[in-house]
């Protein structure tokens, strides 16, 4: 009614939504070339990333969650949200794929998926106090990942945004995901 032209995009946790919205917003702003050049870039991107994850032996189980604030139990992440289309597109395997959405962690749900690694957002590290906090927790101390140390993190936006940084995230993650295999950053 206000005669605003409103892009309504699809935000479906994958790589072709991250490249439909790069077109889209292009052909909406009349940049049709200029995002048919970041498409090629991305796309160039992601299949380095995606070839080296190929060459891995490893398929780690992997736990991420998000905390909102004080006192209030761990969101974990379950199928179609974005932490478990970057798990996947890294090459790992979601613990808590039997749902959909975030759902509070408990205690023994959490040892009982023995995850081997911990994926989260830079700034659920600071709301929380650190890794070492994060290691310390009561079930996440007796998993594979905190163990052994192995925590994947980046900023919450790029991890979980899905447009053209979405290779630069996967890269990131995998290169905890999968330590037997090389991810230079690219040029």
């Amino acid at each position: 009614d206000a005669s605003v032209a409103v892009l309504v995009l699809s935000d479906d946790y994958s790589f072709d939504a991250g490249i439909a919205k790069i077109d889209g917003i292009g052909r909406a702003l009349g940049l049709d070339k200029a995002a048919a050049d970041m498409v090629a870039k991305v796309r160039a991107d992601m299949a380095d990333v995606t070839g080296r994850i190929a060459q891995s032996r490893t398929r780690p189980r992997a736990l991420s969650f998000l905390t909102f604030g004080q006192g209030g139990a761990p969101q974990a992440a379950g199928r179609m949200t974005a932490a478990d289309g970057i798990i996947k597109l890294a090459g790992g395997v979601n613990v808590f794929d039997a749902w959909s959405g975030y759902k509070p962690m408990t205690p023994e749900a959490t040892v009982a998926a023995a995850p081997e690694v911990i994926m989260v957002g830079t700034q659920t590290i600071e709301a929380i106090g650190g890794v070492d906090k994060i290691l310390a927790d009561p079930a996440l101390a007796l998993t594979p990942a905190a163990k052994q140390r192995r925590v994947a993190s980046a900023d919450a936006l790029l991890l979980l945004g899905f447009g053209p940084r979405t290779p630069e995230a996967v890269r990131i993650i995998a290169r905890v995901f999968h330590p037997d295999v090389e991810f230079p950053t690219p040029r």
